[in-house]
């Protein structure tokens, strides 16, 4: 095994909305207090995520914000060509703890031609950057929701990569079993499945360990893919971390009581399994998971999704009901997060897992980094 670590219809979470700026801790460096910055989506992705030895985490954020600023005028002062607007989302390695993993991994390897499996803004705006240095030749973005094709087209545009990327419309398994993406077979450098395999449900039920067969026939041999997930969270949890517990239930209540299919996350060893077991032609090379932290904030953004289906709800009274027990469960989470170090609580984890088309014997390795939402 190994070890290293965070939609449809804005049901368990936006893939894009609420994805990943907050701070993160390496362990390596907690000592030190060092630390940088993760934009991210989930639960909140972000997704996803203190640290008693950064009591002053937020100025320091602020600070370095008025210090970018500051750079930055002074350079348009000195002359030099101020780039586009659009240009300032962009999301880089540094910006994106789960990202910048992939980065390292990659190495020297250039991307070359990217597939993004199940694309999103953020992930849109990461790959963006890496035809400036990282070698990435051109990037074919799929999506199963038309709306957002138009955003990520729309994205594409404004970040001025038109010219060397796709964005398709379609789903990788339709109602018969095939599907509607017409892909070159052997195509693809890197595959992207960022938070894929969580967003099948909504899209497509029940088929989850037939999309890295399919994935890998669309990579080169010697091509990497890339697994982004989250761990799902226990049913309970001891001490003040089970109130994030109680949340995802009766979020995920709410949401079935408005007629919407919940997000099904799936465990790191799962798709580990799949990679060694199922997918003959993967080796499993690297696992890296993310602990995650939960600010009263993040846990409030998990409830008000739960409170968004009320007007779903088969009868006023069931929702008058349930909005007296979302209520009780916001209390509860100040109060839980107030006793917190940091004011966050600690549970679970996101994950990155590498994988490489080749039949090469398997090599792993394991690290841990702790992402704060």
């Amino acid at each position: 095994g190994s070890t290293d670590t965070n939609a449809q219809n804005g049901t368990n979470k936006s893939k894009d909305s609420e994805r990943r700026k907050t701070p993160i801790i390496p362990f390596s460096d907690l000592l030190l207090a060092s630390w940088s910055t993760r934009f991210k989506l989930g639960d909140i992705k972000v997704q996803r995520f203190g640290h008693p030895l950064l009591s002053n985490l937020s100025t320091s954020i602020s600070t370095m914000a008025l210090f970018s600023s500051l750079s930055s005028s002074a350079a348009n002062e000195d002359g030099k060509k101020q780039r586009p607007k659009s240009h300032n989302r962009l999301v880089y390695g540094k910006d994106d703890i789960l990202f910048g993993s992939i980065e390292e991994r990659q190495g020297d390897r250039p991307f070359g031609r990217v597939l993004d499996a199940g694309t999103g803004m953020h992930s849109l705006r990461w790959i963006a950057t890496l035809s400036e240095t990282l070698g990435m030749e051109h990037v074919t973005c799929i999506t199963a929701d038309e709306t957002m094709r138009k955003n990520v087209q729309r994205e594409a545009d404004d970040l001025e990569i038109t010219d060397v990327s796709k964005v398709i419309i379609g789903n990788w398994f339709g109602p018969d079993g095939t599907t509607s993406i017409n892909l070159k077979p052997e195509s693809f450098d890197v595959i992207l499945a960022d938070y894929l395999i969580g967003a099948m449900d909504g899209f497509s039920p029940y088929q989850q360990d037939l999309m890295l067969p399919k994935l890998v026939r669309y990579l080169k041999p010697g091509g990497r893919l890339y697994i982004v997930g989250l761990e799902p969270l226990p049913d309970k949890a001891p001490g003040d971390a089970n109130i994030i517990c109680k949340v995802r239930q009766v979020r995920d209540a709410c949401i079935l009581l408005g007629g919407h299919r919940c997000y099904r996350e799936y465990p790191m060893q799962w798709m580990e399994r799949q990679i060694e077991h199922r997918s003959s032609h993967l080796k499993l090379i690297h696992t890296s998971t993310f602990p995650i932290l939960y600010r009263h904030q993040t846990i409030v953004n998990q409830i008000n999704v739960g409170r968004s289906k009320f007007s779903l709800f088969p009868t006023k009274e069931l929702a008058a009901s349930m909005k007296k027990v979302m209520d009780d469960l916001e209390a509860q989470s100040l109060e839980a997060t107030s006793r917190a170090p940091n004011g966050r609580i600690r549970l679970g984890f996101d994950y990155v897992i590498t994988a490489e088309k080749t039949d090469d014997a398997k090599a792993v390795t394991m690290e841990g980094v702790c992402i704060e939402r």
